[in-house]
């Protein structure tokens, strides 16, 4: 598990909790981008290794599916 800011990720349990201990409801792909941003913390990512970090196909659509599940993560 890692805390970030007022969060706490459980990367083995897949659920983020926010300051006051409220689950932040994420899907699948969300917490996928998540997991890889923090646990590869301090480096330059990406789109593309992104994007083969979490499974997606290599294909032109696939920078702009990362960049949706960022803006949600940011949302959230």
């Amino acid at each position: 598990s890692m805390s970030f800011g007022p969060f706490h990720a459980d990367l083995d349990g897949r659920f983020v909790t926010g300051a006051n201990g409220t689950v932040i409801d994420l899907a699948k792909s969300e917490f996928d981008v998540l997991e890889v941003f923090l646990t590869r913390a301090n480096r330059l990512l990406t789109r593309a290794a992104i994007s083969e970090a979490i499974g997606f196909a290599e294909d032109p659509d696939s920078s702009r599916a990362v960049d949706i599940r960022i803006m949600r993560l940011r949302k959230k």
